[in-house]
C-alpha cells in the first residue's frame, strides 16, 4: 500500500523539466508552460466584486446566525465576493439551490477588486437593508432577523 502511495506521489509531483528544459546549454521556459504562466497573470486582470442577491423572501443558510439560518427578503444581499471567472464562479445549480442572482458591482484587476470587496464587506453592517433590521437582544421575538456583521453567505473580512 505505501509503494503505491510513494508511486502515486512521485506521478503527481511536478518536476522543474516540467516546465523547463535545456536549449543550447541553458535552462528556458517550455512554450506550453509560458502559455499557463501568461495565461494564470492575465486571469488577474479582468476581475470583478459581486453581490449574490435573495431572489425570494425566505430562509437562507447562515454558518455565522445562531439558528443557521435568516430570513432575507427579496433583493437583499447574501453574499459579497470576488472572482475573475465571472457568473461561472458558481454554476447554475449553485444559483438555483441557494435561490440568489449574480450582481456584479465593480469591475477591475485582482488587486483593486479585492480592496474593493473588503471595502464592502467591512461596510456591510451599516448598509441600509442591514440598518433596517432589529437590534438583537436576548428578548427579541425575531430570531431569524436581524442586525448582520456581514452577509449570510460570508463568515469572515477574508
Amino acid at each position: 500500500m505505501l509503494l503505491v502511495l510513494a508511486v502515486g506521489l512521485v506521478f503527481a509531483f511536478k518536476h522543474f523539466q516540467d516546465g523547463y528544459e535545456k536549449v543550447d546549454g541553458e535552462w528556458v521556459m517550455k512554450p506550453e508552460f509560458r502559455d499557463k504562466v501568461d495565461d494564470k497573470r492575465e486571469s488577474f486582470e479582468e476581475c470583478e466584486v459581486y453581490f449574490l442577491m435573495a431572489l425570494e423572501d425566505g430562509f437562507y443558510d447562515c454558518p455565522n446566525c445562531t439558528g443557521k439560518t435568516f430570513y432575507l427578503y427579496s433583493n437583499e444581499i447574501a453574499k459579497i465576493g470576488m472572482t475573475c471567472n465571472g457568473r461561472d464562479r458558481y454554476d447554475q445549480s449553485f444559483y438555483q439551490a441557494k435561490k440568489v442572482r449574480y450582481e456584479v458591482v465593480f469591475k477591475g484587476n485582482a488587486y483593486e477588486c479585492q480592496r474593493e470587496e473588503i471595502r464592502l464587506l467591512g461596510s456591510y453592517a451599516q448598509m441600509p437593508e442591514n440598518m433596517r433590521r432589529p437590534d438583537r437582544t436576548k428578548l427579541s421575538l425575531q430570531t431569524h432577523r436581524y442586525k448582520l456583521l456581514y452577509p449570510v453567505f460570508n463568515t469572515t473580512l477574508k
